[in-house]
């Protein structure tokens, strides 16, 4: 099932995240059938192998209410899906790509490589920001300068900066203000949307080229006092 997801997700674009949860839930199934049926052929009755499994499964319920609060937390992410394998999301308070979901825990990479499991209770319970959901994203930048510089000024050249930006997108949306008259500067804020997988560059970028801007037009960015 993992393979015929992988290949349907290659050749249509189909959501693999619920062929995964699909594959994990099936295989503990599988486990659960082979049990029965080997303790069935080494003669165990039938009634009294029911009854043995009732009484089971109710002293297993109770002694894993958590590990049950996974399983119920993994089926409401399978139904509702909030996230999809490789979409980049926070939960739990850390970032990283989804790549995996079980009935019991939910697995991402975050940015440094590194390998985190969350159990779904988790996962259903806390709230989540699922980064890459929408093609686009909001760039919110902060840029201080002087009390002494003109304010116009910087506003132009900030502009002109998310203008020049090729992967700024809609230029008309890109957005300009004061935002605050703080204690040793005057906060300026910029505001354009951006491709959602070119974020973290296109706000390098625009960093740097404001900070260039800045300079070249005497513009001060000055220090706390």
């Amino acid at each position: 099932m993992r393979a015929f997801g992988g290949k349907a997700h290659a050749r249509t674009g189909a959501d693999d995240t619920l062929f995964a949860f699909s594959a994990s839930l099936i295989k503990y199934l599988i486990f659960a059938v082979a049990i029965v049926l080997a303790l069935t052929q080494l003669g165990f009755p039938t009634a009294s192998l029911a009854a043995l499994l009732g009484a089971s499964a109710l002293a297993i319920g109770l002694a894993l209410q958590d590990t049950l609060k996974a399983v119920a937390g993994g089926v409401m992410l399978a139904i509702f899906r909030p996230f999809r394998i490789g979409d980049f999301v926070t939960l739990a308070g850390m970032e990283g790509e989804i790549t995996d979901i079980t009935p019991f825990r939910t697995t991402f990479k975050q940015v440094d490589n590194k390998t985190v499991s969350v159990t779904n209770d988790k996962v259903w319970g806390d709230p989540l920001v699922n980064h890459t959901r929408q093609t686009r994203r909001r760039l919110d930048l902060f840029f201080d300068i002087s009390y002494d510089d003109n304010m116009d000024h910087a506003l132009e050249t900030l502009s002109a900066v998310g203008h020049a930006h090729p992967r700024v997108l809609s230029k008309d949306d890109v957005w300009v203000g004061v935002h605050a008259l703080a204690d040793w500067s005057v906060r300026l804020r910029f505001r354009a949307f951006v491709p959602t997988p070119e974020f973290i560059q296109v706000r390098a970028d625009i960093t740097k080229a404001v900070k260039e801007a800045f300079d070249r037009e005497g513009i001060t960015i000055p220090f706390p006092h």
